[in-house]
């Protein structure tokens, strides 16, 4: 942790201390779970494929025609 006394954390930390900084920033994480979920992705059946792409075309006919909205 960071047990800094001083600047704008002081007063916060005179009974707690301060998480430890990531050893990488949010950034490269992303891009190592962007690689690790590209390598490890695989087709999508075409029945399930099928079926979501009629899900959406319902919808956005259901959006046109006024019917009922999704929150």
């Amino acid at each position: 942790g960071i047990p800094s006394k001083l600047g704008p954390l002081k007063g916060w930390n005179n009974y707690r201390i301060a998480p430890k900084l990531a050893d990488q920033s949010f950034r490269e994480s992303w891009k190592g779970l962007q690689q690790e979920l590209d390598k490890n992705s695989r087709e999508m059946d075409p029945a399930i494929q099928k079926r979501m792409e009629d899900l959406l075309a319902k919808r956005k006919r259901e959006e046109l025609e006024g019917g009922a909205g999704h929150d």
